[in-house]
């Protein structure tokens, strides 16, 4: 993809806006590696890490992102080559990032989901991140890492879980179909693991984490397949909201002679 930018293209005008593209708002990426290259299995070279970063920070007037790609190890490389700005909302370049995970998601290793060490990501108010197809519990640690690397006001992921890789008990199938109490178990135990990954760490997010067995209607002609969906939402409270709620803290205290 990189090597596709010729020189020419990524010019720019006197004030760094990109001279081909200074009204571009929207960006969309297919990042679904082809032929025989598994995503995750590199790491973007730095020279084209830098290369692509500087195209990027040309086109000033983007303000949303969509980035499709089979890992998140690949998803992560490109968001840190996005233009950086300061934690403020007012400064901020992009308002959202849209993530869809390809088809491959739920049967890449779990290193190809793990972050790369040392990226630096640009401040974006709003992530939301949806899947095609089923992901791996890896897949989803490691998006729910993405977030609290990212930082961002709000984020939002609703993806459905490889029902084989909730585990070989839930897996288990009788004469009758899969035994939906013991999925429903397996599934709500990951959602909650979600929940403690999510809520240990020191960004402070708000976290709701909810999780079911959905069976939609199909075609007469097509077998119904069952969907077990994680939906996890994070959102930062608001300055206003975090120190109000510091304040009843302190008067229960009081209270209570503490």
């Amino acid at each position: 993809m990189v090597d596709s930018i010729p020189p020419w293209m990524a010019e720019v005008n006197s004030d760094g806006s990109n001279r081909c593209f200074p009204s571009v708002k929207y960006l969309y990426a297919d990042l679904i590696s082809t032929g025989q290259n598994q995503p995750g299995d590199s790491q973007l070279p730095a020279a084209q890490a830098g290369k692509l970063r500087a195209f990027f920070a040309g086109l000033k007037a983007v303000s949303k992102v969509h980035l499709m790609a089979s890992c998140v190890s690949t998803v992560s490389q490109f968001a840190a080559c996005l233009p950086l700005k300061s934690d403020d909302e007012s400064d901020a370049h992009l308002g959202a990032l849209t993530i869809t995970l390809g088809h491959d998601a739920a049967h890449l290793p779990a290193a190809s989901h793990a972050l790369v060490a040392g990226l630096r990501y640009p401040y974006v108010p709003f992530v939301e991140v949806e899947s095609l197809h089923e992901v791996s519990r890896a897949c989803v640690r490691s998006l729910i890492d993405l977030m609290l690397a990212m930082r961002p006001v709000n984020a939002e992921i609703e993806v459905n879980v490889s029902k084989d890789d909730l585990g070989s008990e839930a897996g288990d199938e009788g004469e009758d179909g899969p035994d939906w109490e013991v999925m429903q178990a397996a599934l709500n135990t990951f959602s909650q693991e979600c929940q403690v990954q999510a809520s240990v760490a020191t960004v402070g997010y708000r976290v709701e984490v909810s999780a079911g067995i959905d069976n939609p209607v199909w075609g007469a002609n097509e077998p119904a397949l069952d969907q077990y969906q994680l939906h996890l939402k994070l959102e930062l409270p608001r300055q206003d909201e975090a120190e109000s709620e510091e304040e009843e803290e302190m008067e229960l205290e009081d209270w209570w002679g503490l």
